[in-house]
């Protein structure tokens, strides 16, 4: 085992956030745990709108999700620990040389590979867990293990198609680019990011599921008037075969410009009314025609480019190796560890980001009663969604606060009624 990271300054430092992050996570889960397991009877507010057998389901699938949650995070924690102490990441490193050659560019890729495939593996056995043990207990899970190994696979050769060229790229910029190299790689990101958003729906999506045109003629012109009525563009209304892997529902956005569509699972079109599919969907181009997507881009774009900033600062400090216990400081070995840290040291912004998100959730909601005219429609669909979903009815609000990225049900359909 070894001890040198004891004599880093900054292995101090990051303990003490570590530590508190842990603390507030871990307090959190426990607090809701507690807040949610001593409600028995469904709340005032849902009362003649859920059934005391669906919110008791919930409240059971909640709580189980959330010792899951926990046993999973708390059984993940010595891995980590184990990289730093057992002097894991060095072990890596020097296979990476081994495979690729010393200080070059594969040098570098191949060791956030190894990385990468270490907490992949030590991730998987509660992935399946989650998903054929839990979702499986509660009817939400479709998907046979044949799909979900085609599924993984799928997935993996597409990220290290497309990951394995931006790494390649970023590890240029840092090795080529002096002193204003987090410059580049974040415009590299950015554009990266952009490319994809406009491709992923025609070539990337179907790569995992079946989309056809929308056969409900007479949704798909209700839908298609809604989106003129605010200048919406749109090149199609697709539905897509999301029952093959789950009984949860969803619809989104996918593209940019003209490339811009709609998705609906197959699963909400069995679910809701047209009315109330209109006022999702009213709800999604709200967020669009309010600039929420794009203003949380910048935000986001912003907080990368702070980042990668503040990581040119101390590529160079010894000290940010030592806390790690890093033998050889390096591009690669400075870009694993700072995403580590950097996600440690920045955990208080996340209830900001959440609340600016929540925000945006009540203006969509507004946008979507003002557009449809249909106040009944926008509060039957959210109810049946979280009823279908065995959404959590009763989170602590200290949860939900840090936790939420869109108000809690009863936040919404209180203030879709005082609209």
């Amino acid at each position: 085992m070894s001890l040198h990271v004891f004599h880093s300054n900054f292995f101090w430092i990051f303990i003490v956030f570590y530590l508190l992050h842990e603390i507030i996570h871990i307090g959190l889960d426990v607090l809701n745990f507690r807040y949610v397991k001593k409600h028995k009877e469904v709340p005032e507010c849902f009362q003649g709108r859920i059934t005391q057998s669906i919110f008791l389901q919930s409240q059971e699938y909640t709580l189980e999700k959330t010792t899951f949650s926990l046993t999973a995070h708390i059984a993940l924690i010595p891995f980590f620990w184990f990289l730093v102490f057992r002097d894991g990441f060095n072990v890596m490193d020097f296979y990476a040389a081994k495979l690729a050659g010393t200080g070059t560019l594969s040098h570098s890729v191949v060791f956030c590979l190894l990385v990468g495939l270490y907490f992949g593996v030590i991730n998987m056995p509660f992935k399946l867990y989650s998903v054929f043990v839990i979702e499986e207990k509660y009817g939400f899970n479709k998907m046979s293990f044949g799909l979900f190994v085609v599924d993984f696979i799928k997935s993996t050769v597409l990220g290290l198609v497309i990951g394995v060229p931006l790494l390649f790229l970023i590890f240029w910029f840092m090795k080529s680019s002096g002193s204003l190299w987090w410059l580049w790689v974040w415009g590299a990101i950015v554009l990266f990011q952009l490319v994809f958003v406009a491709i992923y729906p025609r070539f990337l999506a179907p790569i995992f599921n079946k989309f056809k045109p929308l056969e409900d003629e007479d949704l798909k012109d209700q839908i298609m008037a809604l989106a003129k009525k605010i200048k919406f563009k749109l090149s199609g209304v697709f539905m897509m075969d999301g029952s093959r892997r789950s009984s949860h529902s969803n619809a989104y956005f996918a593209g940019m410009g003209k490339y811009r569509r709609i998705v609906l699972f197959d699963t909400l079109i069995n679910q809701l009314t047209q009315d109330e599919l209109l006022s999702v969907l009213a709800h999604e181009m709200g967020h669009n025609v309010k600039k929420h997507i794009q203003t949380m881009m910048i935000l986001s774009s912003v907080y990368m480019l702070i980042g990668f900033f503040l990581m040119s600062l101390i590529i160079g400090w010894g000290d940010f190796y030592l806390a790690f216990n890093i033998n050889s400081p390096s591009h690669h070995a400075a870009l694993v560890i700072f995403a580590i840290a950097f996600e440690t040291f920045t955990f208080a912004l996340t209830p900001v980001m959440n609340y600016l998100s929540r925000k945006n959730e009540f203006e969509a909601d507004r946008f979507a009663v003002q557009t449809t005219e249909n106040k009944a429609a926008s509060k039957s669909s959210l109810l049946k969604l979280t009823r279908d979903n065995l959404s959590n009815l009763t989170p602590h609000p200290a949860y939900s606060f840090y936790h939420y990225s869109h108000p809690t049900v009863a936040e919404r359909i209180k203030a879709i009624e005082e609209i």
